[in-house]
């Protein structure tokens, strides 16, 4: 199982302005171009998140059903840290062509304080 600090550190690295999971104003779990927000990245292949109706909803509407829908790997963790990692791929600030913005890294320290296991 991956811990929290590696997640954190692996969904940092993982966006640039272009791969974002967006739909218009929206961030989504999948987008149609296959670009997957950080929950999504971390879900299974036939997640019902990724259904149309489910897409673009808040992870806190799926709190009881997540840990079965996300890779072996990634499971264990609390809803809480689900969302508020979400929140830096949902950031616009965060992100720039070149990847995590100064912005970015300073939100991903704040993850790392909290969630990151010393």
């Amino acid at each position: 199982m991956k811990t929290r600090r590696e997640i954190i550190i692996e969904t940092s690295k993982a966006y640039t302005t272009r791969n974002r999971s967006v739909i218009g104003l929206s961030c989504a779990y999948k987008d149609p171009d296959g670009n997957k927000c950080a929950v999504g990245r971390c879900l299974e292949g036939n997640s019902h998140f990724f259904h149309e109706r489910n897409n673009c909803k808040s992870i806190v509407l799926f709190e009881d059903g997540i840990e079965t829908e996300l890779k072996e790997e990634y499971r264990g963790h609390c809803i809480d840290f689900w969302q508020q990692l979400q929140r830096l791929h949902d950031g616009s600030a965060y992100w720039s062509y070149a990847g995590i913005t100064k912005k970015g890294e300073e939100y991903v320290q704040s993850l790392l304080d909290t969630w990151g296991e010393k």
